[in-house]
């Protein structure tokens, strides 16, 4: 009883099988011949209607290739001009705060310098650079300080050569030499003048928050300060030395202002008379601190 009941089943299930097979055939050979019979006898109505799909489809898919074209050519003229302002810009009133990150951008087309080569080293983690400054003064009456009635001529040159190595993303170590000499006076060179080898700025940086909206970043050790518009605190760039500090700073940068708190001690220059060649220490008699406020909004304005 059971044999037979498997046996009706068996062959049931091998019809079923035979029979789903030829449905399946019959309806890819009438696919195919559907298909054949468009391609060789193509119906006017379908190819009436065709063109209005298509461009249906376009204007609301993607613009024409013509608008496509015209948006990607003025992207190109965007970014280019904006490449270019950032190469203009990218040496700043105090070095560490160079920014060379637009060599790293391969649509870069502008001019390049004989420094560029020296930027990005390391895997992009290293940057050197440096300046020579030579200048002549001739002054009538005021050698020495204020009006004294006294002429004198004389050469000034400076070199400054800095390194700054990103160790990490949130450390770096910045470094500058200077060096200040003065030639031709006939008088006592005045002491912002010459300065024969100095460290600069030699600091770390370590950034503590960095995220879309915050961004802290401490600092420590030798490192001149720039404000604003430097009316009140600038690193005295027209001396042939320049001012720096001993202490710490503190930036936190928000989507709109930045504050800078800052306790440093002045550095004294060492005159660079007789020979002498020390190293400048700073004044831990005297306290330069104090906050600076900034907002992005009212800079625009």
């Amino acid at each position: 009883m059971r044999s037979n009941q498997r046996s009706k089943l068996a062959v049931c299930g091998v019809c079923l099988a035979i029979l789903t097979h030829i449905f399946a055939n019959q309806i890819l050979v009438a696919q195919e011949s559907d298909y054949g019979a468009h391609e060789n006898y193509p119906d006017q109505s379908d190819n009436a209607r065709q063109p209005e799909v298509l461009a249906n489809s376009r204007s609301y898919s993607e613009p024409p290739p013509a608008l496509q074209c015209k948006d990607s050519e003025e992207q190109a003229k965007n970014d280019k001009e904006a490449l270019n302002a950032a190469m203009k810009d990218a040496y700043k009133g105090v070095f560490y705060a160079n920014d060379f990150s637009y060599l790293k951008n391969p649509a870069y087309a502008g001019p390049h310098f004989a420094g560029d080569s020296l930027k990005g080293l390391n895997e992009s983690k290293l940057d050197l650079g440096g300046e020579y400054r030579s200048r002549y003064h001739h002054e009538t009456n005021m050698r020495g300080l204020g009006l004294t009635g006294i002429d004198d001529q004389f050469w000034l040159s400076r070199v400054r050569l800095f390194s700054n190595y990103r160790m990490t993303e949130n450390i770096r170590i910045f470094g500058e030499y200077l060096y200040a000499d003065s030639g031709g006076e006939q008088f006592t060179p005045r002491a912002i003048e010459e300065n024969r080898g100095e460290f600069q700025n030699l600091f770390v940086d370590a950034t503590l928050i960095d995220s879309d909206d915050v961004q802290v970043i401490s600092r420590a050790g030798r490192q001149e300060l720039l404000l604003g518009a430097e009316r009140l605190v600038s690193p005295l760039d027209w001396a042939n030395t320049r001012r720096t500090f001993d202490g710490y700073r503190a930036t936190l940068k928000g989507t709109q202002n930045t504050i800078d708190l800052f306790y440093t001690n002045p550095v004294n220059r060492i005159a660079a008379t007789g020979g002498t060649n020390e190293w400048d220490s700073s004044n831990n008699n005297q306290s330069f601190y104090g906050a600076y406020l900034s907002n992005k909004t009212l800079a625009a304005r």
